[in-house]
């Protein structure tokens, strides 16, 4: 084959591969909103228990006796709270769970940007909840999909929680630079896999992806650097291509937290 020919056809695909990329974070939203339906609509939910810190809105379910709190990340779609639907109660009575829902309409991965950074300020929001709930970092389990994965990443082994869920996650620049949100970031993003050999406590971790590249290969560097430590980790590789189908199940996802409640606590 000739060598210009090689050329093109590795320049094409690496713009096919850079178009899905950005497309994907689009969509990887709906199939985790559709899987379970209420009758209520968000706009009330909003009216009811959304909240807004430093211009930075956010959703949380109170608990009436609350032992855990669960923080859901939402991906990249501007204006939406994943997953808010699976844990509403149509008696809008919650006994004992509290759930957080976060999003990042900026698409910065939940940093904010060089000159406005928001890392702060959802800290601060995930501890306002915890502690008015009267929890500790070890009663708090994050969940997040692509964007929102990272972020549960990121978050939970910065806080110290009780377990993680990151499905598809994006965990290392190589694989996230493609991103437009990503781009911005220069000098303010970290790789999972660093977070991991520079924290002692790791905390339990599901991982779950497809044989989509970024997916796989970003999870690949974040294993390497688990097993250099501690840990408990559960892997789930499917052998979906997309990074838009496939997800855990609501049902899956409580079975998943349940388990990781079971596992002991390393002593400080």
């Amino acid at each position: 084959m000739h060598k210009s020919y090689t050329l093109f056809l590795t320049m094409l695909f690496h713009s096919l591969l850079s178009n899905a990329q950005q497309e994907f974070v689009h969509e990887s939203e709906d199939e985790c909103e559709s899987e379970y339906k209420t009758t209520v609509s968000i706009e009330y939910v909003k009216t009811k228990y959304e909240y807004r810190r430093n211009n930075v809105d956010y959703l949380w379910y109170p608990a009436k006796n609350p032992k855990q709190l669960w923080v859901i990340f939402g991906g990249a779609i501007p204006n939406r709270y994943s997953r808010w639907s699976w844990f509403w109660n149509d008696n809008e009575k919650w006994e004992d769970t509290s759930y957080l829902f976060l999003k990042d309409d900026n698409r910065t991965w939940y940093f904010g940007t060089p000159e406005k950074p928001l890392t702060k300020t959802y800290c601060s929001i995930i501890k306002d909840v915890m502690e008015t709930c009267h929890l500790s970092e070890k009663d708090i389990f994050m969940i997040g999909n692509s964007m929102g994965g990272y972020a549960a990443l990121r978050f939970g082994i910065l806080l110290g929680v009780r377990g993680i869920l990151a499905i598809r996650a994006q965990t290392e620049w190589m694989s996230a630079i493609h991103f437009k949100g990503v781009k911005k970031l220069r000098g303010l993003w970290v790789d999972i896999e660093d977070l991991i050999l520079q924290n002692d406590y790791i905390p339990p971790i599901y991982f779950h992806f497809g044989i989509f590249g970024p997916d796989k290969q970003a999870t690949k560097k974040c294993l390497k650097a688990l097993f250099t430590k501690p840990s408990t980790v559960i892997t789930e590789k499917t052998t979906e291509i997309s990074h838009n189908h496939g997800f855990p199940t609501m049902d899956q996802t409580i079975a998943i937290i349940n388990y990781m409640g079971t596992i002991p606590i390393p002593s400080s």
